[in-house]
């Protein structure tokens, strides 16, 4: 059964129910990730299952879907960018706790209250998938001659000189 996410929540307890949440949530509501966009707009849709694996790991397994407008790096335009993206986590304590973790989870540290915000969870594997440079594949980067696009900007402005050349002319 699926559950709206709630704003906190008791990781350990979630796990110990076996608890899932799936849902939809707008990328204006994750602030750090809303900042690096070219535009925050669109929606993260999302599973979350808390779960105890046969270790006895307290775990969170989930995937993620956002369509993102970031910013791209040669031509400063907006560029969509699909983030899908599947991850296991296991609630640890300590630094002790991470180094004996099994290969298959990524650790995601619990401070003493034994609180966390699922949606920081979230926001946080968006992050993660960003890319460091973002860039349009050169065909569709308007930065890069003999593109459509940069054909089009290139008829569009003429150059700052363009005066100067005609000074020269005369």
């Amino acid at each position: 059964m699926s559950q709206h996410l709630p704003n906190l929540a008791d990781p350990w307890r979630l796990a110990d129910l076996g608890r899932r949440f799936a849902g939809r949530i707008r990328i204006e509501q994750f602030p750090r990730l809303a900042q690096l966009l070219a535009g925050p707009s669109g929606e993260a849709t999302y599973e979350l299952e808390f779960f105890t694996d046969e270790r006895g790991y307290s775990c969170i397994a989930g995937k993620l879907a956002a369509d993102l407008s970031v910013e791209c790096q040669r031509c400063l335009g907006p560029m969509a960018y699909p983030v899908r993206s599947e991850f296991a986590l296991a609630l640890v304590r300590s630094i002790a706790e991470i180094e004996r973790l099994p290969d298959r989870y990524d650790p995601l540290l619990v401070d003493d209250t034994d609180i966390i915000h699922p949606q920081d969870v979230i926001e946080d594997e968006l992050l993660l998938a960003l890319p460091q440079v973002a860039m349009h594949d050169t065909e569709q980067c308007a930065a890069v001659s003999g593109s459509p696009q940069a054909d089009r900007v290139s008829t569009q402005t003429k150059s700052p000189f363009a005066v100067l050349a005609e000074l020269k002319k005369k």
